[in-house]
């Protein structure tokens, strides 16, 4: 799998070290307090963006993969309909957000971090997948991680005195716009002019369809950026920029890792039978080898989290260090869960994996609220880790009974076709 990734993958690495290499920097330039509030921000960008795609891209991909040129291009503009409306509740929505937020000074960053979030959920992704040009998509993902950081310098070394997380989050914004337009040029010279008369109906087509992906999408990533809203609910804001930076380098880790789930989502569906006994086989070995390899990223970064984290993030982080021996143990239960996931999706039980997803989001919300109190930021790490391992268990047990359900289905069939 990981030489089937190509270019992919080497378009992945350069817009992790670009990225990487900006949050290192802002983490030392803006200090643990602003890089909080930065964090804080882009968790409410990355909730909008979310809700805004309502888990459409793999039904939309599914769907340019089998369309004709026509078909397809109504529905890329069905997919932009769907998007201009989901993104004007949602602007109205964080607007009011920002304008009810207890902290003044925060308000206008939450509302920032919600537009360049809605800007990013345009990104159409599922164009490229379907036309198989992933590195393609890599490439406008680097160029974006590239503006973002030149921004970044820019501001740092000419105009250090208005040098904030507003600023950044503006640029942030600018990084999004860039990619979004290069990937929308893109589709129109490879897809042609899109069709814009039916969109609005067939936007809501694609709305209804993927509501069972929008709520399994919304519990996971509510699940996995529930830390710093709760963080500063609960108690605990000093730490925020601590948590933030923890949360930062537990995704990098995980990260690459997603592009091999991704491919192997990819295989399982190419597989006919997924019911069959050797689908049910591929995927529990895939599992077994998925969650070997997050242990195998986990514990390595636990030994060394108190030498790596104040060398990546300076001294003042260094408290970061026992949160993040912690938040890296979310490895083990997403590469797993993904795994898993992603053979109930393929066996087309999306209300099972949707349920899964939310029962994650509630374990994992009961340990926050339980333990941050006393616990602080290690608390909202363990919530994450913990909702993730729980995610994967669900998802094992559900995978497990649907083929135990198949094989008593098949039993009753062979038992009436002797009785014929």
């Amino acid at each position: 799998m990981l030489l089937a990734l190509r270019g992919a993958a080497f378009g992945w690495l350069a817009a992790q070290i670009l990225g990487l290499t900006a949050v290192l920097l802002l983490s030392r330039w803006l200090g643990p307090a602003e890089y909080g509030r930065l964090g804080l921000a882009l968790v409410f960008g990355t909730y909008a963006c979310y809700l805004s795609q309502w888990g459409i891209d793999p039904l939309l991909t599914r769907m340019l993969v089998r369309d004709s040129p026509e078909a397809a291009r109504l529905h890329l503009a069905a997919f932009a309909r769907q998007k201009q409306f989901s993104s004007l509740v949602l602007l109205l929505l964080g607007g009011s957000l920002a304008l009810c937020w207890r902290a003044p000074d925060e308000r206008a960053l939450i509302f920032l971090g919600v537009l360049g979030g809605l800007v990013l959920s345009f990104s159409v992704a599922p164009a490229f997948d379907a036309r198989t040009r992933i590195g393609t998509y890599m490439f406008f993902s680097v160029l974006r991680q590239t503006g973002y950081l030149a921004a970044v310098l820019a501001l740092w070394f000419f105009a250090r005195g208005c040098f904030s997380a507003l600023v950044v989050l503006i640029a942030a914004a600018g990084s999004f716009t860039l990619q979004v337009f290069l990937e929308w040029r893109w589709v129109r010279r490879n897809y042609g002019g899109l069709q814009w008369q039916g969109a609005g109906a067939a936007g809501w087509e694609l709305l209804r369809q993927g509501t069972p992906m929008a709520v399994a999408f919304a519990a996971m990533q509510a699940l996995t950026l529930c830390g710093p809203p709760l963080l500063e609910t609960l108690g605990g804001a000093e730490e925020l920029g601590l948590l933030v930076a923890s949360n930062q380098l537990a995704m990098a880790a995980v990260s690459f890792l997603g592009l091999l789930s991704r491919l192997a989502h990819a295989r399982l569906a190419a597989i006919p039978d997924t019911g069959g006994a050797y689908f049910r086989s591929r995927a529990w070995l895939v599992t077994l080898g998925f969650t070997v390899a997050g242990a195998g990223v986990a514990l390595p970064l636990m030994l060394c989290s108190d030498w790596l984290v104040p060398l990546l993030f300076g001294r003042k982080f260094a408290p970061a260090a026992a949160i993040f021996a912690v938040d890296v143990w979310r490895c083990v239960g997403v590469l797993a869960g993904a795994v898993l996931g992603s053979a109930l999706i393929c066996q087309h039980r999306v209300r099972a994996y949707a349920v899964c997803q939310v029962l994650a989001l509630f374990v994992g919300l009961a340990v926050a609220w339980r333990f941050i109190p006393a616990h602080g930021a290690v608390a909202a790490a363990a919530a994450v880790a913990v909702g993730r391992a729980a995610f994967a268990l669900c998802a094992a047990f559900a995978f497990l009974v649907g083929g135990i359900n198949h094989e008593e289905h098949e039993g009753h069939e062979d038992h009436e076709e002797r009785l014929e």
